[in-house]
């Protein structure tokens, strides 16, 4: 366990030494400029009042403007699950499958997030919005990576056959 966590720390602190450089800065800044694009795709479909200009979507209701910055990306909470994963006792095949599956679901989730809050913050008082964006969303996304997590380890335990153990002798 003490090898999990010092590898975890390890790597984690790689990524997110990774994700602070100005190199990686404009990678950052294209993938949240993609959320918000795909965010505006999801919802225009059904709803006309959206705008989108570069990473800023608005409600055009009542000109609500959300901007998908580096904090809304999720990039961060991406590259703890990739450490965990990582340092997580399955094969390679278990590791690709845990961190492609886990990434989907993440940003997944990240563009619903984005998609609510865009609605929330044009139906809700700022101090209400507020709350939601920065404690309540963030803290369930959190959630649902510890969740997920966990169930990945789950089905290690449960199918040997995606662990480095049951490999170890052959």
């Amino acid at each position: 366990m003490t090898r999990f966590f010092t590898l975890f720390l390890l790597l984690s602190l790689l990524f997110f030494w990774v994700l602070s450089l100005d190199s990686v800065q404009p990678a950052v800044d294209g993938f949240s400029l993609f959320l918000a694009r795909a965010s505006f795709l999801l919802v225009h479909g059904f709803d006309s009042h959206i705008s989108l200009s570069a990473a800023v979507l608005r409600h055009g209701s009542d000109g609500f403007a959300l901007e998908v910055t580096q904090a809304c990306n999720a990039l961060s909470l991406s590259a703890l699950w990739v450490a965990a994963v990582l340092v997580a006792p399955l094969t390679g095949r278990g590791k690709g499958l845990g961190i492609t599956l886990g990434l989907l679901l993440l940003q997944s989730f990240n563009l619903l997030r984005i998609i609510s809050l865009l609605y929330l913050g044009a139906w809700l008082e700022r101090p209400q919005f507020d709350l939601i964006h920065e404690q309540f969303l963030p803290l369930l996304l959190h959630l649902l990576a510890i969740i997920a997590f966990g169930l990945l380890l789950g089905r290690c335990w449960q199918a040997p056959e995606i662990t480095e153990k049951s490999h170890a002798g052959t």
